[in-house]
């Protein structure tokens, strides 16, 4: 890194910038540094600072640590790299709106929230830190943190400046990663061709969009992902493919029992007499809410971090997709529809007080409930689980 500061450095106040379009628009200095509104000496003074960054002797004394001035310095020219390769900024409504959309209502709740003057940043977790020790790693470059600037209508993450641009002999270009391309056209822009370059690039923020944001709005997200999450776990040993109920049921920012209905209602349409994988692994899912987590997959055991009225909601949303299926399927492919009974009969025998908690809360505004439970004495004597 500090071989290209340093020479970048020299460079800077005698060449050009060569911004590279796809028309190969040539931009001077100034011309290109009045794009994002950037501060000339600023640049130069913050590329020396971040030749800190890391230090060779291992002398943290000499380490730079990076401030909001330098998070919006790089922000300043992530925007910039992103108009020249075809990024429509939104207007703030728009932002501001799209971003409650996917991100979640709840996120200035969130703990993991940190606001500053221009921009927040989302904390994303990759070793299970505790929120302190997570915190500390706000301006951490390696990791992955979501960063949001209104101000500049873009997400990014932390880049050091010297990554940001590339010396070309006599020149210098802005270069931005393409996974900040990807994911912000696809965000604000409703670039729809991104998401296959983000899954094959970049699946792991796709998988956060639903898995820790709760973003469950857009069916061709919910195809891919729902799909290699199930892959992913049924090739574990043992098989989990109950693990997949925690991208359907998780809590919100409050603490909450947030659901994302638009994963069911996948769920419900791509059900069908020779293909039940998917509610199949939610009834097992259904089974862990009530007797645990005994093969110790989840990151918590659902049995425990939700409340009883919480289980018994989650139960009655999953057994409004399994009794319906169960009943229009079993004659038709009972080597797939092999239960005698259904899931949520099964579970109910257990435990009756699910039935209970279903019809003190209305059924949970689920119209199909009042008639799925009118109809269990209609089913089969069935034993209770071991």
């Amino acid at each position: 890194m500090k071989k290209t500061t340093l020479l970048f450095i020299g460079l800077l106040c005698t060449v050009s910038f060569v911004f590279c379009q796809k028309n190969e628009t040539r931009l001077n200095t100034s011309e290109l540094l009045a794009k994002p509104n950037l501060d000339f000496e600023k640049v130069k003074k913050h590329l020396e600072l971040q030749s800190n960054y890391e230090v060779e002797d291992g002398d943290i004394s000499k380490q730079y640590n990076l401030t909001d001035e330098d998070i919006n310095i790089g922000a300043k020219i992530i925007q910039a790299g992103l108009i020249d390769k075809g990024y429509k900024i939104p207007s703030k409504e728009v932002y501001k709106s799209t971003v409650e959309n996917v991100f979640g209502k709840s996120l200035p709740l969130c703990k993991n929230l940190i606001n500053h003057e221009d921009f927040s940043v989302y904390l994303i977790s990759q070793k299970n830190e505790n929120i302190d020790e997570l915190r500390k790693t706000e301006y951490d470059y390696t990791y992955d943190h979501l960063f949001l600037s209104e101000k500049f209508g873009i997400i990014f993450y932390v880049s050091l400046l010297d990554d940001l641009f590339e010396v070309k002999g006599a020149n210098i270009k802005i270069n931005i990663p393409e996974k900040l391309v990807a994911r912000n056209k696809y965000i604000f822009n409703n670039d729809k061709k991104q998401l296959k370059w983000l899954f094959e690039n970049d699946k792991v923020f796709l998988f956060q969009l639903i898995d820790v944001f709760g973003y469950d709005k857009d069916d061709a997200l919910n195809e891919v992902i729902l799909n290699d999450a199930y892959k992913k776990y049924s090739n574990e040993i043992p098989n989990q493919t109950e693990k997949i109920g925690s991208l359907f049921f998780s809590k919100n920012c409050n603490g909450k029992l947030q659901i994302r209905k638009n994963l069911l209602k996948y769920v419900k349409k791509n059900t069908f007499s020779n293909n039940n994988r998917l509610i199949e692994a939610l009834t097992t899912y259904m089974s862990a809410l009530y007797y645990g987590d005994k093969d110790n997959v989840f990151k918590e055991d659902p049995s425990i971090i939700f409340t009883e009225k919480e289980k018994a909601e989650i139960v009655a949303n999953i057994a409004a997709i399994e009794t319906p299926a169960y009943n229009k399927f079993k004659e038709i492919d009972p080597s797939v529809w092999d239960r005698e009974g259904t899931a949520f009969y099964n579970l109910t025998t257990a435990f009756p007080k699910i039935i209970t908690i279903i019809e003190r809360n209305q059924f949970f505004g689920i119209p199909e409930m009042e008639g799925i439970i009118e109809n269990l004495a209609q089913e089969a004597p069935i034993s209770p689980p071991n």
